[in-house]
């Protein structure tokens, strides 16, 4: 089972994680291929470039643990796997299938983890962070040119990608969002670090949408 610091941090973050059913024999934790122990167990998963070449593009989320839910009927052939950043609180509403008509979805952690779409949740000292992992059929997606967090041509977003178009997705209903629709949230993605994640390296272009001050302000949240 992954490191139950995880468990703890979504709980203490107002998920309530006795409404969520989890598969922990499927449970990870994703590193760089730097690490010495990479890929020597699944607490050590990583790899470069894309995937089995699928489509869309899948990246190692370097950094970030996965705990997996428990999924039924679920058809993988022509699906992909893409990401949506949220507050910890829409986690439980957005599985249980109380969610709404349309939902963006990103094939890249590093755009999902901006706090306008995962808020930076201050527990006990560490910066803890939420993303869905979300399987879809992709021919369902509606693809949107470009992003829209003002980045423009200042900065690549995700170094996975040769440049910031293709960053979002619109995934479309016409009733509430369901299974039977084809999206199955299949993990929830869990960053938790001991320092400012606005500090990082891959952070630096959060900044083109809000000032740090004003990300700090509006978009953490102290538990």
């Amino acid at each position: 089972m992954v490191d139950q610091k995880y468990y703890y941090y979504l709980k203490q973050s107002s998920v309530e994680i006795d409404k969520l059913e989890f598969e922990p024999q499927h449970d990870r934790i994703y590193v760089p291929v730097s690490d010495p122990l990479l890929n020597s167990d699944r607490w050590h998963t990583g790899w470069s470039g894309p995937l089995f070449g699928r489509n869309p593009n899948y990246y190692n989320p370097s950094g970030w643990g996965r705990l997996s839910l428990k999924t039924s009927n679920m058809k993988w052939e022509g699906t992909g796997i893409m990401y949506h950043g949220l507050l910890p609180e829409s986690i439980v509403p957005i599985i249980s299938q109380h969610g709404c008509k349309a939902t963006y979805l990103t094939p890249s952690i590093k755009y999902a983890a901006h706090p306008r779409y995962s808020r930076v949740n201050m527990v006990d000292g560490m910066f803890v962070q939420f993303v869905l992992e979300v399987r879809v059929p992709i021919g369902k997606l509606t693809a949107f040119k470009g992003e829209t967090m003002q980045v423009g041509n200042s900065g690549l977003i995700d170094d996975n990608f040769p440049d910031n178009n293709g960053m979002e997705f619109l995934w479309k209903s016409d009733e509430v969002i369901s299974t039977d629709d084809g999206l199955v949230v299949t993990g929830i993605m869990m960053r938790v670090l001991p320092t400012d994640p606005l500090l990082l390296k891959e952070s630096l272009w959060w900044t083109k949408w809000r000032t740090d001050d004003m990300l700090r302000q509006g978009y953490y949240i102290r538990r």
